[in-house]
């Protein structure tokens, strides 16, 4: 009896075509190609500061406030194309109503914008408005507003901005004690790193 053979058997899987691999291979260099040219910019450098103001009240005699407050971003260098500014404002409100057993639930209309240079620009808008639930729960409404500018080293660059408040009508009786905050955020469109002496500060008048 013959032994069993130890040489391995042979395989029978065709060869790949070099033109094949060269089609698989141009494929997969394409596809990470596009990866990369899809993947989203990374931000610009960026600072922010937040500013926290004084509770105000209103009233179903007294249903509007508004509070102004100045943001500046000052730089030492300009290393960048220009400045875009980013506003967000936190509020939370809680209903008092005159009525302890009212089960009406009046509507908060906040309005955050930056006043246009010309009457042609942007206005207040329509703002957001919160639907105050239950008395003395706590409720909390954030709205947005931004706008670009073009800094100078030696002036910066500053916006008023002013943050309105309305209670709207027809509302049960009571009173709205509200609470606001504000951050800025200012980002150096153009550089890589974050410019000398760039610094974003909210403040009141």
């Amino acid at each position: 009896m013959q032994p069993p053979s130890l040489e391995h058997p042979t395989s029978t899987t065709p060869s790949v075509p070099r033109y094949r691999r060269w089609a698989v291979h141009l494929a997969l260099v394409v596809a990470c190609i596009g990866s990369v040219a899809t993947s989203p910019s990374p931000l610009p450098p960026q600072v922010n500061s937040e500013y926290e103001g004084a509770p105000l009240g209103l009233t179903t005699q007294a249903t509007t406030a508004t509070r102004h407050f100045k943001v500046r971003v000052s730089t030492q260098e300009k290393s960048f194309d220009r400045v875009e500014l980013l506003l967000r404002a936190e509020v939370t409100a809680r209903w008092s109503p005159t009525d302890p057993n009212s089960h009406e639930k009046p509507w908060l209309l906040t309005r955050l914008y930056i006043p246009s240079d010309n009457d042609s620009g942007a206005g207040p808008g329509r703002g957001e408005v919160l639907i105050l639930g239950k008395p003395n729960q706590p409720m909390t409404v954030e709205t947005l507003t931004s706008d670009s500018s073009e800094c100078k080293t030696d002036q910066g660059c500053e916006w008023t901005v002013p943050l309105e408040f309305e209670l709207l009508p027809h509302a049960a009786e009571g009173s709205v004690e509200v609470e606001w905050k504000v951050t800025a955020e200012a980002y150096a469109e153009g550089a890589t790193t974050l410019p000398k002496g760039f610094t974003v500060q909210v403040s009141e008048p």
